[in-house]
C-alpha cells in the first residue's frame, strides 16, 4: 500500500481508528509499518490522515513519535469552518500535480499464446527427425536445459531478495554498515557489507546461511561489548533489533523458492557417485591390495 502510494503521487493514505489498530497489531507488524512510513521522503506529496478515538497524548509513545513532527492536533478548542478550510487548503497545490508516470506491471501487458510443444512420433522421433530417434534426444535435451534455467533463476531471485534485505538493513542500521572498533565499547569484525558480499559469492544462496551470518554479527557484538558502558548496551540493543528485522523480512520470501535453493545447496555438498575417492582413500586401497 505504501509503495503503491509513492508510485502514484500525489496520493492520500487514510488510517482510521489508529489507536484500535495499533493495540491489536503485534510488534513485528508495528515495526514494519513504522519503517515504511520512515521510508517516505519529506518531499514526496503523500498525505497521511489518521483518526483516533482518544487524545494525542493518550496514544502509545511509538505511535505519537510517528506523527510528532508533522501532525496537527488540537483537542482543547473547537475549530471554526474558516480555520478548517485554511488548514486543508495547504494541500491544494500539491494535489493539483499530475500523477507520475507508472511503468506497466506484468499483468497489464498483453498475454501471448503459449507455444505448443512439438509432438513426438511413435518410434521416438519427431516430425522433423531422421527416423533414428534423434528427435527424442532433442526434446530430452530441451527439458534438461529448461530445468537448468529454472534452477539458475531460483538462485538469482533468492540472491536478489537477500541483497535487497541487506540494502534495507544498511539504510536503517548504519552502525553495522562497516566493521566497528571502539575502545571500551565494542569490537565487531563482521559488517553488513561483508554479509552482502558473502551472499554475492555463494553459488547457491540460502536463507539459513544468510541468517547464520546475521547471527554471527550479533554474537560478535554481544561477546565484545563492554556491558558496563551505556553506549555498548545500545549497540547490543540495536544488534538484536537488526536480527529481528532480518528474520521478519526473510519470513516473507516465497517458500517454494527457499525449498528449491536448499535442495540445490544439498546437491552441491553431496559427493557425486562418479567422482574419484580422495587421495588418502586411494593410498589405503593400494596398500590393502
Amino acid at each position: 500500500m505504501f509503495k503503491e502510494a509513492q508510485r502514484n503521487t500525489p496520493s492520500v493514505l487514510y488510517w482510521p481508528h489508529i489507536d484500535r489498530w495499533w493495540s491489536a497489531a503485534h510488534d513485528v507488524l508495528r515495526t514494519s509499518v513504522t519503517l515504511l512510513i520512515d521510508d517516505i521522503a519529506q518531499s514526496c506529496p503523500i498525505l497521511l490522515v489518521a483518526t483516533a478515538d482518544r487524545c494525542m497524548q493518550d496514544l502509545d509513545e511509538t505511535l505519537q513519535a510517528i506523527f510528532a513532527k508533522y501532525a496537527f492536533h488540537d483537542c482543547t478548542q473547537s475549530l471554526s469552518e474558516h480555520q478548517r478550510r485554511q488548514f486543508w487548503s495547504q494541500i491544494a497545490t500539491p494535489m493539483r500535480e499530475q500523477p507520475q508516470h507508472r511503468p506497466k506491471s506484468m499483468e497489464e501487458f498483453e498475454q501471448l499464446p503459449v507455444a505448443e510443444i512439438p509432438k513426438t512420433a511413435p518410434d521416438g522421433g519427431s516430425g522433423s527427425g531422421n527416423g533414428n530417434g534423434d528427435g527424442g534426444q532433442v526434446v530430452l535435451r530441451t527439458d534438461s536445459e529448461r530445468l537448468i534455467e529454472s534452477e539458475r533463476m531460483a538462485c538469482v531471485n533468492l540472491r536478489t531478495y537477500i541483497r535487497a534485505v541487506c540494502n534495507r538493513l544498511c539504510k536503517h542500521f548504519k552502525n553495522f554498515i562497516d566493521r566497528t572498533t571502539e575502545d571500551g565499547v565494542v569490537h565487531n569484525t563482521l559488517s553488513l557489507f561483508d554479509i552482502r558480499q558473502r551472499n554475492n559469492a555463494r553459488a547457491v544462496p540460502t536463507v539459513i546461511e544468510f541468517l547464520r551470518d546475521i547471527d554471527e554479527l550479533v554474537d560478535n557484538v554481544k561477546q565484545s561489548a563492554q556491558t558496563e558502558s551505556l553506549k555498548a548496551r545500545q549497540f547490543i540493543n540495536e544488534a538484536c533489533h537488526l536480527q529481528d528485522q532480518a528474520l521478519s523480512m526473510m519470513s516473507q520470501v516465497n517458500r517454494d523458492l527457499v525449498k528449491q535453493c536448499d535442495k540445490l545447496a544439498k546437491q552441491q555438498t553431496r559427493p557425486s557417485p562418479l567422482s574419484p575417492p580422495p587421495p588418502q582413500q586411494q593410498q589405503q586401497e593400494r596398500h590393502v591390495s
